[in-house]
């Protein structure tokens, strides 16, 4: 990407000739910029692609994960069921 980026910089640089050859020039140069402008897209979208693929193989195939975060979830559900059990008990007990 970098460097067909500093080559469109280089490209776009004002150089001073006859007519018929800047013409010439200048078409050739216009059509190089737009070689390596889709070439900077296409670079671009590759990166992009490679995010989103590491994203959903993270995603995914991230088991530890994905086990510790269903074994939060049951602790998370049984202490509350227990805490429930145990202010139940206590405010329906007669030592306050």
């Amino acid at each position: 990407m970098l460097d067909n980026f500093t080559e469109i910089i280089r490209q776009a640089k004002v150089t001073d000739s006859s007519q018929t050859r800047q013409t010439t020039e200048g078409e050739q140069v216009n059509y190089e910029i737009s070689v390596r402008a889709a070439n900077v897209v296409r670079a671009g979208d590759s990166l992009m692609k490679l995010v989103s693929d590491l994203k959903q193989f993270l995603i995914l195939n991230d088991f530890s994960a994905i086990g510790d975060s269903v074994e939060s979830s049951r602790m998370k559900d049984e202490v509350a069921s227990d805490l429930y059990l145990l202010e139940d008990e206590y405010f329906n007990s007669a030592v306050k």
